[in-house]
């Protein structure tokens, strides 16, 4: 049996590390990558410290296992957030802050992964939803520990199992 988990553990480990200070100052951090369900997420943002950000994190957790090929495909479901306390702020001014300078430039990073990693085959479909202020419920309360703005990254994509090693990559 392959562990999607694993796996994608493996992969994103190869990606490069991530400029969160739009100023240009360096402050770079490597994007970090969780999965499981809401009391999860919950538990991780509780225990976690500063180098929480940018998560990636997998919600969908189902896969089709093609053990006669020795890969398994899944239907990912990725929540790439930085987190954000203005909630405040317009559309243009977390566009300039936090996803045309992290959010944006994360996902053409993993975007680069599914296609040129030696572990995945991908069509290179996907579909991307910007959620400003994820876990801010419509009465303006926090549903989550931290507020973030995010993007839902969702695919399906084939994995194959350890048989294939993964390669490094250049993301250039």
């Amino acid at each position: 049996m392959i562990s999607v988990n694993e796996r994608l553990t493996e992969a994103f480990a190869t990606l490069p590390v991530m400029d969160l200070n739009p100023t240009g100052r360096p402050d770079g951090y490597k994007p970090v990558y969780d999965w499981g369900d809401f009391k999860q997420l919950t538990k991780r943002l509780k225990l976690a410290n500063l180098d929480t950000y940018p998560l990636i994190y997998q919600t969908s957790t189902e896969s089709t296992q093609l053990s006669n090929e020795r890969i398994v495909e899944t239907d990912l479901s990725l929540v790439l957030a930085v987190q954000n306390t203005s909630i405040q702020d317009l559309n243009n001014v977390r566009w300039a802050t936090t996803y045309k300078n992290i959010l944006y430039p994360l996902a053409e990073n993993i975007e680069i992964l599914f296609t040129k990693g030696s572990i995945f085959t991908w069509d290179g479909e996907y579909t991307l939803s910007e959620v400003p202020n994820y876990g801010v419920d419509n009465q303006g309360e926090n549903s989550t520990i931290d507020i973030w703005d995010a993007l839902i990254f969702r695919t399906t994509i084939k994995i194959y199992g350890s048989q294939v090693c993964m390669k490094p990559l250049k993301y250039t």
